[in-house]
């Protein structure tokens, strides 16, 4: 009974020490909640045959960071594209998004893989106003500068079910800030 009892300590506490471990691993915090900004550049294509200039955009998540490399945010946002002519489109979104870290790859960059489901409402010309499906592909990397804060860069597609007026497709460049708290 005495040997099963150290065992179980034994067991407990390099288990513990393990989990303490992981939650830093190669420069990144793991098993914790994060807040991060992104901004950016978008290029809007679109099947009604209208003709956007380059755009600009906005998102704000707040996310959870699991020992696992698997993440998991809620993600608000607005971009916008002026027509080549009178008018623009405006964009806001609400996505939940998952993320796949690739930690073994560097110390200090982090390559990672998402996806997101959530809604979108667009308005062209100020007309619109319908919230549709939406649904995103996201590639990036994050380049830890303390376990707590990271700079991202990341390219991501973003596509909506027909809204009437736009089939809406965006392509995105953006650069942000991950903090973890």
């Amino acid at each position: 009974m005495k040997k099963l009892a150290l065992a179980v300590a034994v067991s407990a506490i390099a288990l513990s020490a393990g989990s303490a471990s992981a939650a830093t691993w190669m420069g990144q915090q793991f098993d914790q909640p994060y807040v991060s900004i992104k901004g950016g550049a978008n290029s809007v294509e679109n099947d009604k045959g209208y003709h956007f200039e380059t755009g600009y955009e906005g998102f704000a998540a707040i996310g959870y960071s699991a020992a696992t490399n698997v993440r998991a945010e809620l993600e608000g946002g607005y971009s916008t594209a002026n027509l080549k002519g009178p008018g623009d489109i405006n964009t806001y979104t609400i996505m939940v998004n998952g993320y796949y870290d690739f930690t073994c790859l560097s110390k200090i960059v982090t390559p990672y893989l998402g996806v997101g489901l959530g809604t979108a409402d667009q308005m062209l010309d100020g007309q619109g106003n319908s919230w549709e499906f939406a649904y995103q592909g996201i590639a990036g990397a994050s380049y830890s500068f303390s376990p707590n804060m990271a700079v991202t860069a990341e390219y991501r597609y973003l596509g909506t079910t027909d809204v009437g007026h736009v089939n809406y497709d965006s392509h995105n460049f953006l650069a942000g800030l991950k903090f973890a708290y």
